[in-house]
């Protein structure tokens, strides 16, 4: 009890008012780090360029040959989302409209269809 009277009688004599008060300087802030911000579709390839991606990644599946895959078609498309109409389970998506094409290839018999656009080649089928 003795120690909470002086205390009171400390702080109440002016005693720790007239104590200069030191603050830590204040930090200055360090400048963001510069994003590079692309606009949209810069990402995105010609016609040309994903037909030989969807080529490249057909012949890998396959282990054949890309000169042995041929072009059925090339549609230019939309897609609605980020996901180029292949939605993977627990991923999200932005939801924006994707230009790209719908590209088809066949090679022995088989008939394959890929999505392409925003740099990106996918598959549907698993």
């Amino acid at each position: 009890m003795l120690f909470v009277v002086l205390i009171i009688v400390i702080l109440s004599s002016g005693f720790v008012s007239s104590m200069p008060i030191f603050f830590a300087p204040t930090p200055t802030p360090s400048p963001l780090p510069t994003l590079a911000i692309l606009p949209y579709g810069a990402a995105d390839l010609s016609e040309t360029d994903y037909v030989n991606k969807a080529k490249e990644a057909l012949a890998d599946k396959l282990k054949i040959g890309v000169s042995e895959i041929n072009l059925v078609n090339a549609e230019k498309r939309e897609w609605s989302d980020t996901s180029l109409g292949c939605p993977e389970g627990g991923r999200f998506y932005s939801q924006v409209i994707t230009p790209g094409y719908l590209i088809v290839l066949s090679v022995q018999g088989g008939s394959f269809t890929y999505h392409v656009g925003n740099g990106r080649v996918v598959s549907c089928e698993n």
